[in-house]
């Protein structure tokens, strides 16, 4: 909602200004009121130039009159819009669920786990931990692996290097599935008889330019309506 409010926040930190300001605030008798005025407009400014105009018309606008009630407003917008930001991270990080896509659940938690981090919401490492590893504890696939990483002292600590070794997992999986599944795309090839005798088929509704017993018009596999109904 403030554009560079924590600019802002960080500006008016600095304690010689700070006090000037503050001080500024306090003149408030009748010889210095010539003096407040000018520290007021010069405040209000100031904060004017660095808000949205969304921000200038709803708050601003309204406030103008007194630097310190402007900037008072303007931080209770901040922080309130700040804790329900913070809210809709921690609810996001509640309902996060394992949906059987275990690429994607690595991708979710890490991300929430950086958003968690920039709303400055800070969950135990260990906790943090587990809440990864329990939601993946009904997969029968993954419960073992899960147990182990459970289990391991130096591990339950550092959720991100949980989740580094659940990515190893799942990428070794991917590789053992693909070394022992024929690919879809490509035909089968078996031996015969002999050595250098090599038969190849047409499967999966292509056909194999390796086999040479038909053209692609002829393939049964391709075509399967062209397939005598004895066979």
């Amino acid at each position: 909602m403030v554009y560079g409010m924590h600019k802002l926040l960080f500006f008016f930190s600095q304690e010689s200004y700070w006090t000037s300001v503050r001080t500024s605030f306090l003149l408030t008798q009748p010889q210095q009121q010539k003096k407040w005025n000018k520290a007021n407009f010069d405040e209000v400014s100031l904060i004017s130039s660095r808000v949205s105009h969304r921000v200038f018309i709803k708050v601003v606008k309204h406030y103008s009159k007194n630097a310190h009630l402007l900037w008072t407003k303007l931080e209770e917008q901040y922080t309130s819009k700040k804790a329900i930001k913070r809210g809709i991270v921690w609810m996001q990080w509640l309902k996060s669920k394992y949906k059987g896509n275990l690429q994607e659940y690595i991708d979710n938690s890490g991300m929430l786990m950086i958003s968690l981090g920039t709303v400055n919401i800070h969950v135990p490492a260990e906790l943090h931990t587990f809440t990864i590893l329990g939601k993946l504890s009904g997969n029968p696939r993954i419960h073992q692996f899960v147990k182990v990483l459970g289990l391991n002292k130096d591990l339950i600590e550092k959720p991100e290097l949980v989740l580094s070794k659940i990515q190893d997992f799942h990428n070794n999986s991917k590789i053992q599935e693909k070394s022992s599944t024929p690919s879809v795309a490509t035909a089968l090839v078996s031996e015969s008889a002999g050595p250098d005798k090599i038969t190849y088929y047409c499967s999966n509704g292509k056909h194999n330019p390796n086999c040479t017993s038909h053209t692609k018009e002829e393939c049964f596999a391709k075509n399967p309506e062209l397939r005598p109904s004895n066979h």
